[in-house]
């Protein structure tokens, strides 16, 4: 990405990034039909991987989280894809109030 940004000298921006609520959640995170065992931490785990790896980055202008829709629905027995209630949401909120951008 960085090699990218680099040649064109234009802002990245993700136009989507999101993760299960799943073991193995990032392999084929968009396979919805794919079964997975319940997994609120390693969801969080990869919320929180993309943003350490790309959050400081001078060039990144952020990004659109799949499936975070703006009524809050969710929650820790949710398995979808929807970070609210759940701690990946933590993590989110964290990078937003506190990492200084």
């Amino acid at each position: 990405v960085e090699t990218g940004e680099n040649r064109y000298q234009r802002p990245v921006i993700f136009t989507e990034a999101g993760f299960p609520s799943g073991a193995h959640a990032n392999r084929q995170p968009w396979n919805g039909s794919q079964p997975r065992v319940m997994s609120l931490e390693e969801q969080a785990r990869w919320y929180q991987a993309i943003l350490r790896t790309f959050y400081d980055k001078p060039w990144f202008e952020g990004l659109y989280w799949w499936a975070v829709g703006t009524n809050g629905a969710g929650g820790p027995q949710n398995a979808s894809f929807t970070p609210w209630g759940k701690p990946a949401m933590n993590i989110v909120a964290r990078y937003y109030r506190e990492e200084g951008r």
